[in-house]
């Protein structure tokens, strides 16, 4: 028998639901640590929300670049994912942690001091950490 294709690993021993709580957590808690400069301050934040997504809604890095501001929705608590090659097209609820700092990052000015073009949430490359 022969199998085609490229053989996927299988994650062994995931993070447990506290153990991923306590990680945004810490996250958060090192912006109070190292507030140095307005640049930081403003990658912390947006990687405060990125930090979520992955956690409560299981994002992969092709559908964080997709997400639009349009795309979330705080008064309902939900955000759209636009389909990739890799999933399709769902909604999702937000946890009440994360519509805080997404309306702070949204309409607080910091998404603006980003540089966005268009109406991307997360401007700037993904895939490579910086600091703006």
């Amino acid at each position: 028998m022969r199998i085609k294709g490229k053989a996927k690993t299988v994650i062994q021993n995931p993070l447990m639901y506290d153990e991923l709580l306590n990680l945004y957590n810490a996250y958060k808690e090192l912006q109070k640590q190292s507030l140095h400069q307005i640049k930081t301050d403003l990658a912390h934040q947006r990687n405060i929300i990125i930090v979520g997504l992955l956690i409560w809604q299981g994002l992969h890095s092709g559908e964080l670049e997709k997400l639009e501001v349009s795309h979330i929705n705080l008064n309902e608590g939900i955000i759209y994912i636009p389909s990739t090659a890799r999933s399709n097209s769902r909604e999702l609820k937000l946890s009440t942690q994360q519509i805080l700092a997404l309306h702070t990052y949204m309409h607080g000015g910091t998404r603006d001091k980003l540089k966005p073009t268009a109406e991307e949430l997360l401007p700037g490359n993904l895939h490579t950490p910086s600091i703006y």
